[in-house]
């Protein structure tokens, strides 16, 4: 009886330990991929490994229980650092699919608005100004949000406390206005908005946007930080030698360019056609094209040697998902993300 009893202790000290391993190994990945970030700004520091571990584990189970609507009757505290594991969760999920970043934008599919409920909830979010989705947003007249993480990392404890604003002077006075850079490569702000399933937007079900984002408009600084980023993005440096990983919708220029020969190619268009497919290929992006190439192979034996490059570039780029892809983006849908979710719980 002794010896059966300890044969039991044994197995599950090494059932124990092989599932601390697995966990371990499940978020190695992550955290190599973040420590070898060539810009130093989006660098994990080893120091910093135990609170990413923490963050991404935290991250599944609250993933979990948006799935099932267990988000109940939270603090705005508590509830800010649960968006924030659900960021880290979400990129680990990025990585392990190789698409690990430094800036990018996860579409995620979304029908029962789970994810979009969740962080609209949090009740400092705010709609706010953006650049992404400039058709999207005018056809099916949805707004996007921005949710700032203000607050205080411990490196001690390996955890942080987000503050709760009040009042504007008094908060500066405390010093209550600086942005906590706790989200995957030391981001201190998500953008999020609904994309909704139309015949405009050419999705089959609702999604959510979701980027990450280094500044908020929120705090004094994270507001002139902000403009600054926005005008480097829209007047890139030419000199500038700095190349970013990165993970966003935009479509490339040399995809649409790809695109517009291989429709010339099959049939001369008019000047309002080619401003009218260039808008498209920009604003609905790959799955717009797509539907488009597909309609011309469906039309004709002849595959030219253009229509072949365009397949080509979506080939060597390795993008899946290509009926809801619109540019780099990173895309999940509901059964990936809940296979993922199943790995890292289990």
């Amino acid at each position: 009886m002794y010896i059966f009893m300890h044969l039991k202790l044994l197995i599950f000290i090494f059932l124990f330990t092989l599932s601390e391993r697995c966990v371990f190994a499940k978020f190695e990945e992550t955290l190599y991929f973040l420590e070898k970030e060539v810009n130093p700004e989006f660098k994990l520091e080893l120091s910093n490994f135990s609170f990413a571990e923490k963050m991404i584990n935290e991250g599944a189970w609250v993933l979990s229980d948006i799935y099932k609507k267990k988000d109940t009757d939270l603090d705005s505290t508590d509830k800010l650092k649960k968006i924030s594991a659900f960021a880290w969760v979400i990129y680990h999920f990025a990585v392990l699919k190789g698409n690990g970043f430094e800036e990018g934008t996860f579409i995620i599919e979304d029908p029962k608005h789970c994810i979009y409920e969740f962080l609209k909830s949090y009740p400092f979010s705010y709609q706010r100004p953006s650049t992404h989705l400039e058709y999207i947003k005018k056809v099916t007249s949805t707004s996007q949000y921005g949710i700032d993480f203000i607050g205080e990392f411990n490196s001690e404890t390996q955890d942080w406390i987000p503050y709760n604003l009040n009042f504007f002077l008094l908060d500066l006075f405390l010093n209550k206005h600086t942005q906590a850079r706790v989200l995957p490569t030391r981001k201190a702000h998500m953008l999020f908005s609904q994309i909704k399933a139309t015949q405009e937007t050419m999705l089959n079900s609702d999604h959510i946007f979701i980027k990450l984002e280094s500044n908020g408009l929120k705090t004094p600084g994270g507001f002139i930080n902000h403009a600054i980023d926005l005008y480097y993005s829209r007047y890139p440096v030419q000199n500038n030698s700095r190349r970013l990983l990165s993970q966003v919708e935009r479509v490339s220029p040399n995809l649409i360019q790809v695109f517009m020969d291989a429709m010339e190619e099959h049939k001369p268009m008019s000047e309002k056609e080619r401003e009218t497919f260039f808008y498209f290929s920009k604003e609905i992006g790959i799955r717009f094209m797509l539907e488009k190439i597909e309609a011309i192979r469906n039309q004709s034996t002849y595959f030219s040697k253009k229509i072949e490059l365009f397949y080509s570039f979506i080939k060597t780029r390795g993008y899946d998902h290509l009926a809801s892809r619109m540019g780099n983006e990173v895309i999940f849908t509901v059964n990936e993300i809940e296979k993922m979710l199943a790995n890292t719980i289990n």
